[in-house]
This record gives C-alpha cells, structure tokens and sequence, in this order.
C-alpha cells in the first residue's frame, strides 16, 4: 500500500512538472510569435520609408546586387573549371 501511495505521488510530481514545462514553453513559443510581428513589422515600415525616400534607388542597389551574385557564380565556375583542367593535365604529364 505505501508503494502504491510513493507511485501515485511520484506520478503527481510529474504531472506538476510537465505542466510547469508546458506553460513555459508555451509562454517561449508566443514570445518567439510577438518577435516575428515585430520583425514583420519593422520590415513593412523599412519597405514604406524606401517606397517614400527613393524606393527606385533601392530597386537598382537590388538589381546590381543580382548582377553581382550571377557574376560570382560565373567567376566560381571559370575557377572550377580551371582547377579540373589542371587535373587533368597534372594527370596527363605523370
């Protein structure tokens, strides 16, 4: 019988915590909610003061940051390709 009544009250313990853990995660989880709104916030006001102080301005920084990305995928496979032809002319005068 007292066995019994050490189970049931470790059991209770348990129940305890893991509602306590729950409560905190969920208290986590709409925290990390409230951040992203303040995120989404912050960039819906960042894109209205672009759109009012030289949003075209922001547009063209956009574009050439593209033109730049597709320019250094081209220059990384130039490289590539470099480095296997030296491969294989290492391999070809062995």
């Amino acid at each position: 019988m007292d066995r019994l009544q050490e189970n049931i009250e470790n059991l209770l313990q348990l129940e305890e915590e893991a509602q306590r853990k729950l409560k905190q995660i969920k208290g986590e989880i709409s925290v990390q909610k409230m951040k992203g709104t303040a995120v989404n916030a912050t960039t819906a006001i960042a894109d209205g003061v672009s759109s009012l102080f030289g949003g075209s301005k922001v547009k063209k920084l956009e574009a050439e940051n593209e033109n730049l990305k597709r320019n250094i995928v081209n220059l990384q496979k130039q490289v590539q390709a470099k480095q296997r032809e030296q491969t294989k002319n290492g391999k070809l005068s062995q």
